[in-house]
This record gives C-alpha cells, sequence and structure tokens, in this order.
C-alpha cells in the first residue's frame, strides 16, 4: 500500500497570502502557550528583582522578549546556583532599574535557544511609585 495520500505535501500545500502555510506554526485563533500575569510594585531608582526559577541541564532558561526602556533599565542578568537559591533551585535573576514613575510591563519566555515557541510565558504589570 503507497502513502497516505490525505497528507499534504509541499507541493500540494495550500497559500496563505501567496506563501505556503506553516503546518507547524500555531493557529492564530489558539494560545499555544498559557500566559502567567504577576501584578507588582516597584520603587522609583531603587533596584528591582525577578528571581525565576529555571532548569539549566534541560537547556531551558529565561528569555527577556520586552520591557519599556523609558521606564526600566535592565542592570544585570545574573544565575544563582541551587546551592545558593532558598528555593533549592537554581535561578535566572534579572534586575531592572526603575527610571520612571506610572505602569508598564516586562514579558518573558521560559525555552531553549533552539525552541519556535516557549514552554512558559510571564508578564509581570509593573507599577513604578
Amino acid at each position: 500500500m503507497g502513502p497516505d495520500s490525505s497528507w499534504p505535501t509541499a507541493a500540494a500545500a495550500p497559500l496563505l497570502d501567496g506563501e505556503p502555510l506553516d503546518w507547524n506554526a500555531p493557529s492564530p485563533a489558539s494560545s499555544p502557550t498559557p500566559e502567567e500575569v504577576f501584578q507588582a510594585t516597584a520603587p522609583l531608582l531603587q533596584e528591582y528583582s525577578l528571581m525565576l526559577p529555571f532548569d539549566p541541564k534541560s537547556g531551558l532558561g529565561w528569555r527577556l522578549v520586552a520591557y519599556d526602556r523609558d521606564y526600566l533599565e535592565l542592570q544585570a542578568r545574573r544565575c544563582r546556583p541551587a546551592a545558593a537559591s532558598p528555593a533549592g533551585q537554581p535561578q535566572e535573576i534579572f534586575v531592572f532599574l526603575p527610571r520612571k514613575t506610572g505602569q508598564t510591563q516586562i514579558t518573558l519566555h521560559y525555552q531553549r535557544p533552539f525552541d519556535r515557541r516557549p514552554t512558559a510565558v510571564r508578564v509581570y504589570q509593573l507599577t513604578i511609585r
């Protein structure tokens, strides 16, 4: 018996706006990664740190995707080993300096460098006072 003819081939792939449809791309109607949203407050001109657990053995890490440079200045990005962490798990630490009062957000993706989609998304909605 031959190959299953119900599977699309590259030649028979439908077009989307003149471009071949990417069968691996997420559907626009669905969100492939659940998003965690956190509310936080930070004092103006005092360092504000995000400490996020991660698993360096798996290659997963946090990638800073978006933040408003008018409100925040990234001061440092560090890793804390499990032995030094209060939670007993390695942590990635992002240190920001809030430069302007108001509301802003920080978006991070948890993924391997070669992954197309993040395993997790965290959004920190930050009020700077």
